[in-house]
């Protein structure tokens, strides 16, 4: 069974499809963004306000005018008060934050509201799919179940950790091993997923502990990616291959909640392939029943 090896992946265009990677992306940016940054309403309301500020000046040849711009701060009775340089000084880089952070929040909103709008009434759902509603429902409960899993995360990272060096490393801080690997964990941000790189997974059931490539939450069911990047080594493959038969009597499974990929010799990367698949697991939930070549052309 897992011997078998797909080498091609087909994909028509899937509208659908694209509009709920952007949404459900869109709901788990938002949802890190204030979980990370924190605004509060006093910063937000208490703004300040850089403001064209005219200044008189009695020269020799006369008065002239001059134009600057001063930093403001709302007061009482919509009155408006100049800001000190140590004042403004002490609140820029807080304010300025906040600002950004809004801003792009309130740029995920509308991404949002037009999704579910144009989804509502003009886009037809696949017969078996939740509706938008339940999708937004399903994304929120899977938020907290990674929330979960990162907390968790922070305090088993450097048990048992691979002893390998990890020199790639993601925007978001995560130090990973491969090029590969980088690039795989790109692509489940951009597909809408959630994982975890080399999570400490403990099974209860057979008392055994492992570290997976990539471990999240799809809805309410954990899944596991992994990566195998020398697979036309014999005695890697064969590593592999034992590896695969101890993720299942965990419970984890080609087709069902786990996902492949592989390569020869870790080189070229068929970014086309991977995103698929990626993306179909997002939406409609489908996986893979064979082990997937990453390092070869579609």
């Amino acid at each position: 069974m897992y011997l078998s090896i797909s080498n091609k992946m087909e994909e028509n265009p899937d509208v659908y499809a694209d509009l709920i990677v952007k949404y459900v992306s869109a709901l788990i940016e938002l949802s890190e963004y204030m979980e990370e940054f924190r605004i509060s309403k006093e910063e937000m309301n208490n703004k300040i306000l850089l403001l064209d500020t005219t200044i008189c000046r009695n020269l020799p040849n006369g008065p002239r005018s001059y134009t600057y711009k001063y930093a403001y701060f709302k007061g009482t009775n919509n009155s408006y008060i100049r800001m000190t340089n140590k004042e403004y000084t002490g609140r820029k880089n807080t304010w300025e934050k906040a600002l950004s952070t809004f801003l792009h929040c309130r740029e995920l909103e509308v991404i949002i509201e037009t999704i579910e709008k144009n989804m509502e009434k003009h886009i037809h759902t696949p017969a078996g799919q939740p509706s938008i509603v339940q999708i937004k429902q399903l994304i929120t409960e899977q938020i907290q179940y990674m929330k979960n899993l990162y907390n968790k995360h922070k305090t088993t990272s450097k048990v048992e950790a691979s002893p390998y060096i990890h020199n790639c490393l993601h925007e978001d801080g995560t130090k990973l091993i491969s090029r590969a690997e980088l690039l795989i964990y790109e692509c489940i941000k951009k597909c809408g997923l959630q994982a975890i790189y080399e999570y400490l997974l403990v099974n209860e059931k057979t008392k055994t502990s492992m570290r997976p490539d990539f471990y999240g939450y799809r809805y309410a069911k954990p899944f596991i990616i992994e990566f195998f990047g020398m697979m036309g080594n014999a005695d890697y493959k064969e590593k592999a291959i034992k590896k695969l038969h101890t993720y299942k009597t965990c419970g984890f499974e080609l087709g069902e909640n786990l996902i492949a990929f592989c390569a020869e010799k870790n080189a070229d990367i068929n970014m086309k392939t991977i995103h698929t698949v990626l993306k179909n697991f997002c939406v409609y939930g489908s996986l893979p029943k064979k082990i997937i070549y990453i390092d070869q052309a579609g």
